[in-house]
C-alpha cells in the first residue's frame, strides 16, 4: 500500500466529512468551513505527510520543509511517520472526526521494523508543523474593503452581502510554495 496516498484519501474523507450533514441536523457545520479553510487544512496535512516522509528516507533529493524537528532514527519507517504526522494534524484540525482517524490507523496495516521510531518522528512534525501554521490569519473578512482598481475584488452586484474570506489571505501568510525552510 502507497501510504501517502492511503492518507490523502482519509485527508479527502474527512474534508467531505466536514461538509456533510450531521445526523439531526439540518446543515453541515464544519470545523474546516469555507474553501479557505479546508485548503489550508489540506495543505497543513499534506505538508506534515510530505515532512515526515522526506525525513524517513533521508533523500536530498526530497529537502524538508522545516529543519526541525532533527531526522528521525535510524531505521525509523516513513510509512509509521507518514501516518503518525497526518493522523495528529488530521486529529487536531477536526476534533469531532477523531475516532474515524483512529480507525483509518488502525486499519493502515503498518507493520515491519522502525514503527516506533517512525510513530515517534511523525508526531513531531505534526506538532512542528501545527505551531508553524498556528499564525495564519483567519477566514473573516475584517479590514476588507473592497478594490476599485481594475482587476480588484469587488462585491458581486448580484449577491453583494456574500462576504469576503480572508482577503490578505496570501499577503499574511508564510507561503506554503517555498522548497525549504530554516
Amino acid at each position: 500500500m502507497d501510504h501517502i496516498l492511503y492518507w490523502n484519501g482519509v485527508a479527502l474523507e474527512a474534508n467531505r466529512r466536514d461538509f456533510s450533514n450531521e445526523p439531526g441536523k439540518d446543515r453541515p457545520n464544519p470545523e474546516q468551513g469555507g474553501p479557505t479553510l479546508s485548503s489550508r487544512a489540506l495543505a497543513i496535512v499534506h505538508l506534515a505527510m510530505y515532512d515526515a516522509h522526506a525525513g524517513g528516507i533521508n533523500s536530498p533529493a526530497l529537502p524538508r520543509y522545516l529543519s526541525s524537528p532533527a531526522s528521525p532514527v535510524v531505521g525509523a519507517s516513513a510509512a509509521a511517520a507518514v501516518a503518525a504526522a497526518a493522523h495528529a494534524c488530521l486529529s487536531a484540525l477536526y476534533p469531532r472526526q477523531k475516532p474515524h482517524f483512529d480507525a483509518a490507523h488502525q486499519a493502515a496495516g503498518l507493520s515491519g521494523p522502525g514503527l516506533a521510531g517512525g510513530h515517534n518522528f511523525g508526531l513531531a512534525v505534526a506538532q512542528a508543523v501545527l505551531a508553524e501554521r498556528s499564525g495564519d490569519p483567519g477566514a473573516s473578512d475584517n479590514g476588507y474593503a473592497a478594490s476599485m482598481h481594475p482587476g480588484g475584488h469587488r462585491p458581486d452586484p448580484a449577491n453583494p452581502g456574500q462576504g469576503h474570506h480572508a482577503p490578505f489571505y496570501g499577503a499574511r501568510s508564510k507561503c506554503f510554495a517555498v522548497t525549504a525552510r530554516h
